[in-house]
């Protein structure tokens, strides 16, 4: 669905304003239909995205099958599925607008299922009377696995494409980690609660089952993937806005706002407006704003991939692999080529209540 299905507003600035202007994935939808009449309403409704899961069938250390698992995420509001995580037998996906868990179906459920080579999958967790515009309805060849939308609502814009529902890992303490661009997010949480970020990123957190959802950390402009080090902190890398600045090797910290709001990317006289102007994405210097957390670190531009190296096979070059040597995050940067584009290690250490990057 890139850029054929969901759109980057780069390309239709026409619609800059009320692009901005959207609280909420109804809005989007009101304006796909102001814009673009019922044929483009239909065109976005076409493609899906592909869940696959690819298998070692002869053990041999090498996959040899790839099947679907699932797809169906056909409705115009559908975004890119950028996060896909399995465990236990279970798995969760990350795809604007939602966040998908598939799992095993129930005695009663699979009795329900209607006999198809492609099974429509029952949704649970959806208000009644919701407009059936607003819904993917994800299948599966596999009757045993059921679809179950555990939150809906991120995305409330077009913005810029990449800007996804993604990072998907869990925490030490059991529960779901998350990120979101700044697409932006409304969610009605499972408690009934709502959740109101639509001008920035952030960080979420919830159980497994979608309960209890909460932001962790706001204020991210594209936040990819998280990683946990070995102290259960937790990290990533934020991009940059093509305005001057430079991407951001942040640690995500409960409560903190990184200061980054979609407006500054349109700022009205340019350059980022006060994004730059008092350069809020510099780690931290002497009368730097307070309300903000400053990153650790400026970084290359792309951070996309992220994973913690807990083995410390790639420290510092020479390093021994023991335990007592630095361990490292490895960071895979994207930028577009392969001869652009490569992998990095991150070391951190311990300073004061934070870190500090040291190779």
């Amino acid at each position: 669905r890139y850029r054929t299905s969901v759109l980057d507003i780069r390309h239709y600035m026409f619609m800059l304003e009320d692009d901005l202007a959207s609280r909420t994935i109804e809005d989007r939808l009101a304006n796909i239909r102001k814009w673009f009449g019922p044929e483009g309403e239909r065109a976005l409704s076409t493609e899906t995205e592909v869940i696959r899961m690819l298998e070692d069938t002869d053990g041999d250390g090498v996959a040899d099958k790839s099947s679907v698992y699932a797809d169906g995420f056909t409705s115009p509001l559908s975004g890119i599925a950028s996060g896909v995580l399995a465990r236990h037998g279970e798995v969760w996906v990350t795809e604007i607008p939602s966040l998908w868990k598939f799992r095993a179906a129930n005695a009663a459920e699979r009795d329900s299922t209607p006999q198809k080579s492609t099974t429509r999958l029952p949704l649970s967790h959806v208000p009644p009377g919701r407009e059936a515009a607003l819904a993917s309805m994800p299948h599966t060849p596999d009757r045993s696995v059921v679809a179950e939308e555990m939150l809906r609502g991120f995305g409330v814009r077009f913005s810029f494409t990449g800007h996804d529902l993604h990072g998907l890992t869990f925490g030490p303490d059991g529960r779901l980690y998350f990120s979101c661009g700044d697409r932006g997010a409304h969610v009605v949480t499972r408690e009934g609660t709502i959740i109101d970020l639509p001008d920035e990123g952030a960080v979420f957190r919830c159980e497994p089952d979608g309960s209890r959802l909460e932001v962790v950390h706001r204020g991210l402009r594209n936040p990819q993937e998280l990683a946990f080090n070995e102290y259960g902190d937790l990290f990533t890398g934020d991009n940059d806005s093509d305005q001057g600045d430079r991407e951001r090797w942040v640690q995500v910290i409960e409560g903190a706002d990184s200061g980054w709001r979609v407006g500054h990317q349109h700022a009205p006289l340019g350059n980022a407006g006060m994004w730059n102007m008092e350069r809020l994405w510099v780690p931290q210097f002497e009368e730097q704003a307070a309300y903000i957390l400053p990153p650790i670190a400026n970084i290359g531009d792309g951070p996309s991939g992220l994973v913690f190296d807990a083995t410390h096979r790639y420290g510092k070059q020479g390093a021994s692999t023991s335990a007592s040597s630095p361990a490292n995050f490895l960071r895979y940067d994207f930028k577009g080529t392969s001869a652009k584009s490569g992998l990095y290690g991150l070391t951190v250490e311990p300073r004061g209540a934070g870190y500090v990057l040291v190779g």
